[in-house]
């Protein structure tokens, strides 16, 4: 349930600047969601990061629930992406703040990304509705 609620919410935060450019009336509600987008996204890294490593120790079950297992790695793969994305602001200050090579490489990741962010909201929100009802 966390996971859902998780998926929508920063699918939502992704997807804001889209969902504004159609909706002008949208923008104060997706407004409240703007001053939590940092730290949304690092929930969300760190939550994708845990389901990634969570996913490989339980490999096996990929021989035993495909379909749950695909749908866990796509999951675990959007929310680190996006979590990454969302929350880089607040990665690079607290986690590669000290080294110059680890901001730049980072930075570099986020502008490969950045392009796909209103790909990965939709695609966060669609996996984590269907990782739910599985």
């Amino acid at each position: 349930m966390i996971a859902l609620a998780i998926g929508i919410v920063a699918g939502l935060i992704a997807l804001s600047p889209a969902i504004i450019s159609r909706r002008p009336d949208a923008k104060d509600l997706l407004g409240k969601l703007a001053p939590y987008t940092g730290w949304v996204g690092m929930c969300l890294f760190g939550w994708g990061v845990w389901e990634l490593i969570s996913a490989v120790m339980n490999i096996g079950m990929l021989t035993s629930a495909p379909v749950h297992f695909v749908f866990w790695i796509a999951m675990a793969a959007t929310d680190f992406l996006l979590g990454l994305l969302l929350g880089f602001g607040l990665i690079s200050k607290y986690a590669l703040g000290k080294s110059e090579v680890a901001l730049q490489k980072g930075a570099a990741l986020r502008t490969k990304i950045a392009p796909f962010q209103a790909v990965l909201g939709i695609v966060e929100i669609a996996v984590s509705v269907a990782f739910f009802v599985l």
